[in-house]
């Protein structure tokens, strides 16, 4: 399910919002509007499209501009006629590196976008062009357990995703793996494991399962309960990305 897509073809879903999955990325783009209040733990970079602007709203300032990033566990909500949003998990070096060198020890900011011609396929170099500086190590073990969590999700058995099946790949205590997972990831295991099993429940709604299926899946309680978390990582009930929808390939 790594690299599936959501495209929303009909005007009334989002305007033409297409959603995809790049790994640990998640790329949107077209119009972003009626964005409800929400919070992520990843990193979020929006780039407008050329003669638009996009508006970023963190609780009383709202923030103008092409070009803005917003660090993971920010409450907000964003704006804009059209562009491309690129939401960077906390594991990622490429997240890490662009905190670093544009957030540095602020939660939102903006940046210099005049390179960039507004197309989808140049999206992955402005990415590396925000990402300067030399791409920081992750302990060998968190690696392994990121590729253990890819590999449940490809086969099916995300249900096995849990802090013991963490615990028995690394042979560390709990207290010992959960610091070192959130020294590394960036984010508190149990903060991570929600932000991805929302991308989960979307991927396998995305091949024709149903909501309530694509739920049980990801190992929610049921719908209610996937739509309430998604609505709050989002800003966007899941029902209407897949209302009008159809899978296609990835790019």
């Amino acid at each position: 399910m790594l690299g599936t897509r959501w495209s929303c073809p009909s005007p009334n879903c989002q305007a033409s919002l297409h959603i995809t999955r790049r790994e640990s990325q998640v790329w949107i783009w077209g119009r972003i509007s009626d964005n409800r209040e929400h919070r992520h733990q990843a990193l979020q970079v929006c780039v407008a499209a050329k003669g638009a602007a996009a508006a970023l709203h963190v609780g009383s300032e709202c923030t103008k501009g092409r070009g803005l990033v917003v660090s993971g566990g920010i409450t907000h909500a964003l704006h804009a006629d059209d562009g491309l949003v690129v939401l960077l998990d906390s594991s990622s070096a490429l997240a890490t590196r662009i905190h670093e060198t544009v957030l540095r020890d602020r939660a939102f900011g903006q940046f210099e976008t005049a390179g960039w011609d507004g197309s989808l396929e140049h999206g992955a170099e402005l990415l590396d062009s925000l990402a300067r500086g030399p791409a920081p190590t992750t302990d060998s073990r968190v690696r392994d357990v990121m590729r253990w969590l890819d590999a449940l999700e490809t086969t099916g058995r995300w249900f096995e995703a849990t802090l013991a099946g963490a615990l028995g790949r690394t042979q560390l205590s709990r207290s010992r793996f959960l610091h070192l997972f959130s020294e590394e990831v960036g984010s508190p295991w149990r903060t991570y494991l929600v932000w991805r099993r929302a991308q989960v429940a979307m991927s396998a709604a995305s091949t024709g399962t149903s909501l309530t299926e694509a739920a049980h899946f990801a190992g929610y309680a049921d719908l209610a309960h996937f739509s309430r978390q998604f609505v709050a990582l989002f800003g966007v009930p899941p029902g209407q990305l897949v209302k009008a929808s159809h899978f296609v390939q990835a790019f």
